[in-house]
């Protein structure tokens, strides 16, 4: 009974580590497109009213969006959740234009991850790694 049970211990185990080293190869593009289409994961939550009855549906778009990174077609998610605007707006106004200048000003300073790309806390002048990046990639 213990060796079954450390069996099936060891394999989630595995399938954890072969999700984190998905993400991680995929988190740089995963990341810019959460920062470009911020508004989604909003609507997403707004669709079911709640967060709380929300958290499938995101978790869903998620994964998507990931499988999408890593194949480079993200045609899945304009089928999957058909009711998200996926164009880029041209029209904003004279607020909204000053919010998204200073956001992207904010998200170009980021610092980024030096294995993953993805971003990462901390001044900007200071090579980082996440943990994770280090201890599974290395």
């Amino acid at each position: 009974m213990l060796t079954t049970d450390c069996a099936k211990i060891y394999v989630d185990l595995v399938g954890i580590i072969c999700q984190l080293t998905w993400y991680i190869k995929n988190r740089k593009e995963f990341e810019e497109y959460l920062v470009n289409n911020e508004r989604h994961v909003q609507t997403i939550a707004r669709k079911s009213r709640q967060a709380k009855k929300a958290y499938e549906e995101v978790s869903l778009y998620y994964t998507k969006v990931l499988w999408a990174c890593e194949n480079n077609d993200f045609s899945v998610l304009r089928t999957k959740f058909r009711y998200l605007d996926f164009s880029e707006s041209n029209h904003l106004s004279a607020r909204e234009e000053s919010i998204k200048i200073n956001y992207e000003k904010f998200i170009s300073e980021t610092p980024r991850c030096t294995v993953c790309g993805g971003f990462i806390d901390g001044d900007q002048k200071v090579k980082k790694a996440h943990n994770c990046c280090k201890q599974i990639l290395s």
